[in-house]
């Protein structure tokens, strides 16, 4: 199967997403953890998330992606940027881990996930 999405904007909610996508006939979507250039982690409501969970499974869409910000440098050689936290006001974070399900894509920590 051939999965069709785009980034989408998470500001009206994770299943307001769900539904554009579906709107403009497609069947995965992206969207960033936080601001692509560094700044803060929108909050996301738990229900929100488990909502978009199910109509992705009602509407067999592709696995969702969601990523970290392009300014995220886990490979650098500064170990200061390397260990950079999640939440301290910077964009970059070493404990980024991957989501499984839509309880961790709803935990502010995670970086990139695929559910």
């Amino acid at each position: 199967m051939i999965y069709i999405g785009c980034h989408l904007s998470v500001t009206d909610g994770y299943l307001a997403m769900g539904k554009t996508m579906l709107a403009f006939g497609g069947n995965t979507l992206a969207w960033f953890t936080r601001n692509p250039r560094g700044g803060r982690t929108k909050s996301a409501e738990p229900g929100d998330v488990r909502a978009l969970e199910e109509l992705a499974r009602r509407e067999h869409f592709g696995p969702l992606v969601a990523h970290g910000s392009y300014t995220m440098n886990l490979c650098s050689a500064k170990e200061e940027t390397r260990a950079h936290r999640p939440g301290d006001g910077g964009g970059n974070s070493a404990h980024c881990r991957c989501a499984e399900s839509a309880d961790d894509a709803a935990d502010a920590d995670y970086g990139a996930a695929a559910f």
